[in-house]
């Protein structure tokens, strides 16, 4: 049985929000992001609620239709992509600040 949210001392999602945190502990970008991954988890838990709905019915005429479920699981998933892409692009720029061997190589033969 899964644990019941409401009686839970942590909130949904905390972990996941830990971890991501954690990547971004030394970055420069840090404050910037904090606000972006909690919306990112935020979005998970959504996401994780809106995924045992149904998405569409079919109703007595033949017509299959999406349901409010459907439209706004669509909707969350290109925010969550979104803010996916962001963090992963945060997250690359943060990485190539530091000097790579080829950059480092360059500057010594600027110097000459």
């Amino acid at each position: 049985m899964g644990t019941n949210v409401l009686n839970s001392k942590e909130a949904p999602g905390a972990g996941r929000e830990t971890e991501l945190s954690a990547l971004f502990e030394e970055h420069p970008a840090a404050p910037v992001v904090k606000r972006l991954i909690s919306e990112t988890v935020f979005l998970e838990n959504e996401m994780e609620r809106l995924r045992d709905m149904p998405h569409v019915i079919r109703t007595k005429g033949g017509k299959i239709i999406q349901t409010s479920a459907g439209r706004v699981y669509g909707a969350y998933y290109t925010k969550y992509a979104s803010a996916v892409k962001i963090l992963s692009s945060a997250l690359a720029k943060g990485a190539d600040e530091e000097e790579s061997p080829l950059r480092l190589y360059l500057k010594q033969m600027e110097m000459r």
